[in-house]
């Protein structure tokens, strides 16, 4: 059964949509931009903050595509930047050392 959950700003109750509730009925409070502006005055509404651009730590392609992963590295865990295409991200990458690797069909 499909559920809808009603989004309404938490100051003003303005009418601001609708998602699917995922099982649950009811209201999920967000913002609206005239109430942001109000209270927090001189901060860029969330929904007009870009994505931040990522470098890959494997091929060193910029983009807003390039996501952290966890990495396990002796013990040590930590979080890096990869490409979501990673079989594009490594043809990328061996072809600037000049080295072959697999060509998947239209991996740029």
């Amino acid at each position: 059964m499909k559920t809808t959950l009603k989004i309404a700003c938490m100051y003003c109750e303005k009418d601001m949509g609708e998602k699917d509730g995922k099982g649950v009925e009811g209201t999920s409070h967000s913002i609206c931009r005239e109430c942001w502006e109000k209270h927090v005055p001189g901060e860029p509404y969330p929904a007009d903050k870009q994505k931040p651009i990522r470098t890959c730590a494997v091929c060193g392609r910029e983009g807003e595509d390039v996501n952290e992963y966890p990495v396990y590295n002796n013990g040590r865990d930590r979080t890096e930047y990869q490409c979501d295409d990673i079989d594009a991200c490594l043809n990328r990458k061996y072809s600037q050392e000049g080295k072959p690797w697999m060509v998947k069909e239209g991996a740029k």
